[in-house]
């Protein structure tokens, strides 16, 4: 499986940027002990399969490694797929896009590093994100 990526951004190793998308960080009115966030803070994605709600759940984490909630359910199917693919060696890394004080979510960029022979791959697995629908033709 995908592990999170440092916090640091996707260089390494010849890795490149093969997409990213703004998702939303939900839940986080359940994890409020964990720190305040701030605009444009590193964050760290990490696939929670025994998640008793949602198999294909992602957790998101600061990069001390502390909980601050989960990738919205709409798009973690897509994310999970991409982190589940061990061929594809993707790491992932994201970030709160803006309005980091909300009570209940967040918006959150999320963005995948790995080898550019995946990119087809990654890019298909990320068509079926909710902010993806209208871009590549899907219906809402």
């Amino acid at each position: 499986k995908a592990s999170a990526a440092p916090a640091g951004g996707g260089g390494g190793g010849g890795d490149v940027l093969l997409g990213h998308f703004i998702s939303k960080c939900v839940g986080i009115q359940h994890y409020r002990g964990n720190g305040v966030r701030y605009n444009k803070e590193p964050l760290q994605l990490r696939r929670d399969p025994n998640n008793p709600y949602d198999c294909n759940a992602v957790a998101v984490h600061t990069v001390a490694g502390k909980m601050v909630g989960h990738m919205q359910r709409v798009d973690a199917l897509a994310v999970a797929r991409v982190a589940d693919d061990s061929r594809m060696r993707i790491r992932m890394v994201a970030q709160v896009e803006t309005r980091a004080g909300q009570t209940y979510s967040f918006p959150l960029r999320v963005s995948f590093f790995g080898p550019s022979s995946v990119a087809g791959a990654v890019a298909t697995h990320l068509a079926y994100t909710a902010p993806s629908a209208n871009h590549f033709g899907r219906q809402q």
